[in-house]
């Protein structure tokens, strides 16, 4: 109140000057005349300060002089240019992110901007830009320079960014958002971050999320070293200044994607044409039925220099006879509008010459226009090779089947009585095999092993395969070595077929009761199954010195009383149908 203030000394509610120092003001003041504007923070009864401005003057009365103090209450207009202040000085700070943006190349070029730029203002004490590694550690990667102390006795903190973490940098980069700290000295967050902020006075933080595709990467930390310093408004500019930032981000990562991608697509496209140019097959792309491209392989197959090529249409490279063909089938593939086509036809070359090709034409669509993309071969020289290699194995086939033709007359001709047996097992073992549907190749094979299923019986003496009476022991079993005497001479040559172990096992039976090794079951060739039931059959439907023919009737009800027992069931079933079925008659 007005009399509690009567009586007071002016020490008394000035702030930041001493009594001597207030007093001294005072004697200088009684100078008459003097005049001063005095500004300093003055205390209130509750002991809460503001800022005044002072105006001292003197005057004389009655011949003493006094001093008089007229006094306003600034704190608001204070406090306003503070907040005017802040503002140009963010609005600066944000001209100059965007300047960053615009000129910035790579994100180390951007960083080191926006830290210089934001020292740039004299309010904020310094700034730091730290980026996450892979191990989720915050690095330091800019700073402004009175942030180097800072930034060394923080430089590898271990917890920092982790969930553990609670300070304002953390916080950003772990919850992805502006954090603002008006007083740090009233958080008790992780250490070494508290002393070292504390050695250098920072007294604020505003953390910024520095964002890639909206997730953050790392924080751009701006610091000052007054309380309260980031108002409202100056957070709402915070927040434009992290969208500008992720945009330049996303800006500068596109932009490393696009040179990485034009980079990978200028070293395949290289690497295409090496491949294209070199390669020893033609390649041709055809555009409205005209060539647009063709490497030199093509060219070279038809007789011509690349370039000469291009504009040529393709039925001028197509022999006569062929022509018809392109134009009938090609058209479609020309133009893209149909499915992959491999053809062999004869190219006209240069010289009028032709050569036999082998082509692959595939559509496809370039900027929305239909081409063709063509392989061609030159196959004449294969083609030639095929041809003898062809001829070759026919004579190798005939000398093989003569080879055994050979042998099995040399058989036949110690034992007359059975003359023509091995070549009638051969046609009806055939029979068999195409009626249970095996292949061509299997089918001929059994013919070809049946013509000489008996050779071992060339080790038998012929008095005993002309018996006509019933043989000893000791003869029945020089007979029953025959398979194996068979089986060893035929072992070393190298038949595309089974027929030194069919031989060897066309006396075996499935119950074991077979010779010369009693083998069963599956461990039976297929091929030598069917040799037993067509030897068998044969066997019994023909004379033998010992025996008239027991005719065919007999051989049947052989091969059905043992069906799935001695013989094979589906051999059986397949030479049941041969003879009651499709009418088979064993051949003279």
């Amino acid at each position: 109140t007005k009399e509690e203030a009567l009586g007071l000394h002016l020490s008394d509610w000035v702030v930041d000057l001493g009594p001597e120092e207030v007093q001294a003001r005072i004697d200088k003041a009684k100078t008459v005349g003097f005049k001063e504007l005095l500004q300093s923070k003055c205390r209130r009864k509750d002991g809460t300060v503001f800022d005044p401005e002072v105006s001292l003057s003197t005057f004389e009365f009655d011949g003493r002089p006094y001093v008089y103090a007229a006094t306003r209450d600034i704190t608001r207009r204070k406090a306003a240019a503070r907040r005017i202040e802040h503002l140009s000085q963010m609005y600066a700070l944000l001209s100059s992110t965007n300047q960053a943006i615009v000129r910035a190349r790579s994100e180390q070029e951007l960083y080191d901007h926006l830290s210089r730029a934001a020292i740039g203002n004299s309010r904020f004490y310094g700034a730091m830009i730290r980026i996450a590694d892979d191990e989720g550690i915050l690095r330091a990667v800019a700073y402004s320079e009175n942030m180097r102390s800072v930034a060394a006795k923080t430089l590898n903190p271990s917890n920092l960014a982790l969930p553990e973490s609670h300070g304002p940098v953390a916080t950003a980069y772990r919850e992805n958002r502006l954090v603002i700290a008006n007083d740090l000295l009233a958080h008790d967050f992780d250490e070494p971050w508290q002393t070292a902020l504390r050695s250098a006075a920072i007294r604020t933080t505003a953390a910024l999320p520095i964002r890639r595709q909206n997730k953050p990467i790392g924080v751009f930390a701006l610091n000052a070293m007054e309380v309260d310093f980031f108002d409202a408004d100056m957070t709402t500019l915070l927040g434009d200044m992290v969208s500008d930032i992720a945009f330049a981000m996303d800006s500068i990562e596109a932009e490393r994607q696009r040179v990485q991608t034009e980079k990978a697509l200028t070293e395949s496209e290289v690497k295409f044409r090496c491949l294209v140019e070199q390669s020893l097959t033609g390649i041709c792309i055809v555009e409205g039925g005209r060539f647009t491209y063709v490497n030199p392989r093509f060219a070279d197959i038809h007789g011509y220099a690349p370039e000469e090529m291009v504009g040529l249409r393709v039925v001028d490279v197509i022999s006569d006879e062929d022509r018809p063909f392109v134009r009938a089938h090609f058209s479609g593939r020309l133009g893209g509008t149909a499915t992959r086509l491999a053809r062999t036809f004869h190219a006209r070359r240069k010289d009028g010459s032709t050569v036999l090709v082998g082509a692959n034409i595939a559509p496809a669509t370039v900027e929305g226009k239909p081409i063709a993309v063509g392989m061609v071969q030159d196959i004449s020289e294969r083609e030639e090779a095929r041809r003898q290699i062809e001829a070759r194995t026919k004579q190798l086939e005939a000398a093989l089947l003569g080879t055994l033709t050979a042998v099995a007359t040399m058989v036949e001709m110690r034992d007359p009585y059975t003359a023509g047996h091995q070549r009638r097992v051969g046609l009806l073992a055939r029979a068999i095999g195409a009626e249970m549907g095996l292949p061509d190749d299997v089918c001929n094979s059994l013919e070809h092993i049946g013509r000489v299923h008996d050779l071992g019986k060339i080790s038998v003496p012929a008095e005993i395969l002309a018996k006509p009476s019933r043989l000893s022991d000791i003869e029945r079993t020089l007979i029953q070595n025959h398979p194996k005497a068979g089986y060893e001479i035929l072992k070393d040559v190298d038949f595309p077929w089974p027929v030194a172990k069919a031989i060897l096992q066309h006396h075996e039976r499935l119950d074991g009761s077979g010779y010369p090794s009693g083998l069963k079951g599956d461990d039976i060739i297929v091929e030598a199954r069917i040799l037993a039931v067509a030897d068998t059959v044969e066997a019994m439907a023909s004379h033998r010195p010992y025996r008239p023919t027991l005719g065919i009737d007999a051989a049947i009800e052989e091969i059905v009383q043992f069906r799935g027992l001695r013989y094979d069931a589906d051999v059986v079933d397949a030479c049941l149908r041969l003879f009651r079925e499709k009418g088979y008659q064993i051949p003279q």
